[in-house]
């Protein structure tokens, strides 16, 4: 079985395992995440230390990527080392904190991975540190379209993690307005690419006065921050 899977995730192979090398570690990461025993997996990670180190460095596309899987799995068994699980849980919420990958904030299976303060410290810092920067989020999105997808394709990820963030935070009305704000602003950007006359008259303009705003006289979403950053 061992071989077979040494055999797989070797760069040149022909026959029946002639496919990508992508693809066949896929393969064998699935394997291991789901049809492993424990003394298999204890017994392959001996052979293979390096894997640890793979799956605490998890990808982008965390609902996607293997290593979520097989951290997971780990962690169950009782496999993953605490370094390595710090590791991942500082991986996953810096993508989130950047808006890179918002999936640690409502991934069950990541939520195992992380301690109840290493959770209320991501939540404290989206609020503190990416609600605030969500229009340069939107920049970049919007400069990474190179045209080779429909403008509304290439925001959809963006818009998905949108609406992540206002499921989440629900109760906070500024976060909502902030995030709706962001949404309104999709719209925009996606009806000029869409009407291909940027001139056009649009269903709705982030130029408007209903703009969100943080500042005195209101309550803002950061007005408790202290508070909950120290929370645990």
């Amino acid at each position: 079985m061992l071989a077979k899977l040494d055999e797989l995730l070797q760069k040149d192979v022909t026959g029946r395992f002639q496919r990508s090398w992508f693809q066949r570690r896929e393969t064998v990461m699935q394997f291991l995440s789901r049809r492993c025993s424990k003394d298999l997996l204890s017994f392959y990670l001996q052979r293979k230390p390096a894997l640890l180190e793979e799956v605490s460095e998890p990808g982008l596309y965390l609902d996607a990527v293997s290593e979520v899987d097989l951290a997971a799995r780990l962690h169950e068994l009782g496999l993953l080392p605490v370094r390595r699980r710090k590791d991942f849980a500082r991986a996953v919420c810096e993508y989130a904190v950047a808006g890179e990958d918002l999936y640690a904030l409502w991934s069950d299976q990541i939520r195992t991975l992380l301690t109840n303060s290493e959770f209320e410290d991501l939540e404290a810092r989206i609020r503190s540190e990416l609600l605030p920067r969500l229009d340069g989020v939107r920049h970049r999105w919007e400069s990474e379209y190179d045209g080779t997808q429909t403008a509304e394709d290439h925001m959809a990820k963006y818009v998905e993690d949108l609406d992540m963030l206002k499921n989440h935070f629900a109760e906070d009305p500024s976060a909502v307005k902030a995030i709706k704000y962001q949404e309104a602003a999709v719209d925009e950007w996606i009806f000029e690419y869409a009407s291909g006359d940027s001139t056009a008259e649009r269903p709705w303009s982030s130029q408007s006065t209903d703009v969100p705003t943080f500042g005195a006289g209101e309550r803002s979403i950061f007005d408790d921050i202290d508070t909950e950053c120290t929370r645990g």
